[in-house]
């Protein structure tokens, strides 16, 4: 209803997702993913026609240069200019007017093009290690509703990753969704700090958790 297609095929994602681990049928949610799609299909389509553009340019950025890729390529532009080390912090050109909205959505761009693919690697791989810790903590966890909302906000934060990313490299169609803790914004940011506090939360159910709070106050007693 907001216009945002993009956090609401996110939102689509999660709810299969944790429907699936809760113990729905296959078949159905193969079908109600499959709905799901379909709608999203359409509204792809039919509501406007700037997101049809988008996936043209992506299939054919040759053909839309000065259009619907320019921030694609732009970004492009940004990963190979940094090369392995980078251009050194600050040092990026693509963010002075070259590649719009360089500050959220393309923000990873900036990134590479100023610490290179080492900064760009050790970018993705601290949201990998955020996205395993919130699996392990729900993989732990005994309570089946704790288990389930760890699963969904590591999910979440995973595929919005994994989006982020693909778009950035060109391995999507440019989709505006910003990168979890890293992207200017203040809800984006606030939000994700929240599921990674409810993710903290569930931690302290699990058997690791506890034991070790029991170890810390059972007294220490001495012979002689």
């Amino acid at each position: 209803m907001g216009d945002d297609l993009g956090t609401t095929m996110l939102l689509g994602i999660v709810f299969v997702t944790m429907w699936f681990l809760a113990g729905a049928p296959m078949a159905q949610v193969g079908a109600v993913g499959a709905a799901m799609l379909g709608v999203a299909m359409v509204a792809l389509t039919a509501l406007e026609g700037f997101r049809v553009q988008r996936v043209l340019a992506f299939l054919n950025p040759e053909d839309h240069a000065d259009g619907a890729a320019w921030q694609a390529q732009q970004s492009q532009i940004g990963f190979a200019s940094g090369g392995l080390w980078g251009q050194g912090p600050g040092a990026s050109k693509a963010k002075w007017g070259f590649l719009p909205e360089a500050h959220t959505d393309f923000i990873l761009a900036v990134i590479g093009e100023e610490l290179g693919l080492i900064g760009t690697v050790a970018i993705i791989g601290a949201l990998v290690a955020v996205v395993a810790s919130g699996i392990t903590i729900g993989v732990r966890c005994r309570d089946p509703f704790g288990r389930l909302v760890a699963f969904g906000i590591s999910t979440w934060l995973g595929v919005q990753a994994l989006v982020n990313v693909g778009v950035a490299v060109g391995a999507l169609p440019t989709k505006g969704i910003p990168l979890p803790f890293v992207s200017s914004g203040g809800t984006a940011m606030v939000v994700a700090l929240m599921g990674v506090g409810v993710l903290l939360a569930i931690s302290s159910d699990t058997p690791a958790t506890r034991s070790g709070r029991v170890a810390r106050r059972a007294p220490v007693t001495r012979r002689g």
